[in-house]
């Protein structure tokens, strides 16, 4: 009886010795320093659009022999790296017009706004609103609109500026939204079931 407990516990801590020695290997082989020593290998952190993740791949999509990466977020803002071969990587996504709307490019839902450089009308879709944005403008500069989406929307009053002028109408399923901003002011709008693929069609005066 005493030899069956003694074996056993031999055996156990032969197990847990076994495991612990190839847990070590795999972390030891898989850790990042250790890649990084390899030939060939260099950590280089590269700029992908991360709101709404869904998966990470490479292809060679210009035929130059240099494996390029790819993203096909679903409702974001998707990616396409081009590999230069030199350890540089250029985002050429929009620029190769795969924009999930080709007359309209880089309207894609994110989490962070344009960057505003210049006074003017910023259209552009972040955290599942479509934001309708004056920027600077002069205080006798107006810009009146219309935007057309198949389907019932609603107005965010907590983010939209009090002095934003609009008008909703809602026909058969269908909006359209009549606008009218100055200087700082803003409409921001959400499609019915919190739908971030809002489809529209701007008329600027």
């Amino acid at each position: 009886m005493k030899n069956n407990r003694f074996c056993l516990t031999i055996g156990v801590l032969l197990t847990c010795f076994i495991v612990s020695i190839s847990w070590l290997g795999l972390e030891y082989y898989f850790n990042d320093d250790f890649v990084n020593s390899g030939d060939g290998f260099v950590l280089q952190e590269l700029i992908l659009e991360e709101y709404d993740l869904d998966d990470v791949a490479v292809v060679d999509a210009n035929g130059d022999n240099y494996i390029d990466i790819f993203t096909t977020n679903h409702s974001g803002d998707q990616s396409l790296i081009i590999n230069g071969g030199d350890l540089h990587f250029d985002a050429q996504f929009h620029e190769k017009g795969l924009s999930q709307s080709r007359g309209f490019p880089a309207v894609e839902d994110s989490l962070k706004e344009p960057k505003f450089n210049e006074p003017g009308l910023y259209i552009y879709r972040k955290e599942r609103w479509l934001y309708i944005q004056a920027y600077q403008l002069p205080s006798d500069d107006r810009i009146t609109g219309t935007v057309s989406i198949p389907w019932p929307v609603s107005i965010n009053k907590n983010l939209t500026e009090d002095g934003a002028n609009t008008k909703i109408v809602t026909e058969k399923g269908k909006s359209t939204v009549e606008f009218s901003l100055t200087q700082n002011e803003m409409l921001v709008l959400n499609g019915a079931g919190d739908m971030v693929e809002i489809p529209n069609s701007f008329v600027i005066d």
